[in-house]
């Protein structure tokens, strides 16, 4: 009953994007990702929206509304996703909001920023057969959701669909750096661009392309981009008495992961930072090959920081100085630990809740 229902759910949310998309003709931006995608979906956004030329003339999907379901309710207008007693409602809201010219959710827009998940086979290739980027972004392809999948080469796969449904006159912009940008780049007949993603701001190189695409001036954009605020717990760098924190506890794969402890060496160079203390939850839905990745990120971590702290079960496998299976625990030894001069970052899956241990941190 449950697929049957979610099914019919899908048909009427493809049914009513088709038909908004078909009637505005706004072109759309979709970015995809292993890991920076929300991040670079919303500089892109912030970007072209403040802009004197595209000035509340574009829209983005909302927080991680970036599934099979989720995207086309965030193209709808809306910002959540109902329960399954709220769906009837949200539906005969969208067929108004559709069909009635004053409720138009995408009325005057130019451009809707859109993020494409792939959570699992199918995603990409469902959504792209109705909401068809002009420009596509593939931030970087790595071991992610790879407990859906039986290899990196198929999550590749299906991010691909985002590239090959490009139109001959559209824009791919890949990165130089990922290794199947190469095999990527023969799927299509639109004109690519390459950033580079040694670089720790890869996002903004990626909203410079764009920005030049649309002839923006570069002022404009510098401008917009020295503003920008990253996102709550993505990559943030927070100051609490003389201890600096990075606080990247929104989710964590191996890609991000590398990212992470990556900003977190040239922020210490940066700030002439004491220590460097990385406190690394467990990095979820990762497959059989889970332990693998979690010891090779302890290695990068063991290499590059002064102290590496475990928080989950499978964190043990970083090679942590100590580890710990609770927050509580781990809060007691952090405070009694952290001195002024240092700096930390916290990065882990969701369900691992460092968010929580960030804010105890915070108010130490």
């Amino acid at each position: 009953m449950k697929k049957i229902f979610k099914k019919f759910v899908e048909n009427q949310l493809k049914f009513l994007v088709s038909h908004l998309l078909k009637n505005n003709k706004p072109l759309i931006i979709g970015i995809t990702g292993s890991a920076g995608k929300t991040t670079t979906k919303e500089l892109v956004y912030e970007v072209l929206n403040k802009s004197k030329k595209f000035h509340n003339k574009v829209s983005k999907s909302e927080g991680n509304l970036n599934t099979e379901v989720g995207l086309p309710i965030s193209v709808l207008g809306f910002k959540n996703q109902p329960d399954n007693l709220q769906w009837p409602f949200l539906l005969l809201i969208a067929y108004f909001r559709v069909f009635i010219s004053q409720l138009n959710p995408i009325k005057n827009k130019k451009i809707l920023v859109l993020e494409f998940a792939a959570d699992k086979p199918g995603d990409i290739e469902y959504l792209t057969s109705f909401i068809k980027p002009t420009i596509s972004i593939i931030t970087i392809i790595g071991p992610a959701h790879l407990v859906n999948y039986n290899s990196i080469e198929d999550i590749a796969k299906e991010k691909s669909k985002l590239i090959e449904s490009l139109p001959s006159d559209g824009l791919a912009i890949l990165n130089k750096n990922d290794y199947f940008s190469n095999k990527i780049v023969k799927q299509t007949k639109a004109n690519v661009k390459f950033f580079d993603s040694k670089t720790i701001d890869e996002s903004k190189e990626i909203a410079l392309i764009v920005a030049d695409y649309f002839e923006i001036s570069k002022k404009e954009v510098e401008n917009t981009i020295s503003n920008f605020k990253p996102l709550k717990h993505r990559l943030n760098l927070l100051r609490s008495g003389k201890i600096n924190i990075i606080d990247d506890s929104y989710n964590a794969n191996p890609v991000s992961m590398q990212l992470a402890i990556n900003t977190l060496s040239k922020y210490a160079r940066e700030i002439r930072a004491k220590r460097k203390i990385a406190v690394l939850g467990d990095m979820l839905e990762l497959g059989k090959d889970s332990k693998l990745y979690h010891q090779e990120i302890g290695e990068l971590a063991g290499n590059k920081v002064d102290i590496l702290i475990g928080v989950g079960e499978l964190s043990k496998y970083y090679k942590p100085k100590i580890n710990f299976t609770n927050l509580h625990d781990a809060e007691i030894y952090l405070k009694n630990e952290i001195v002024d001069g240092d700096i930390i970052l916290f990065k882990g899956s969701r369900r691992i809740g460092l968010d929580k241990l960030v804010n105890k941190i915070l108010v130490k």
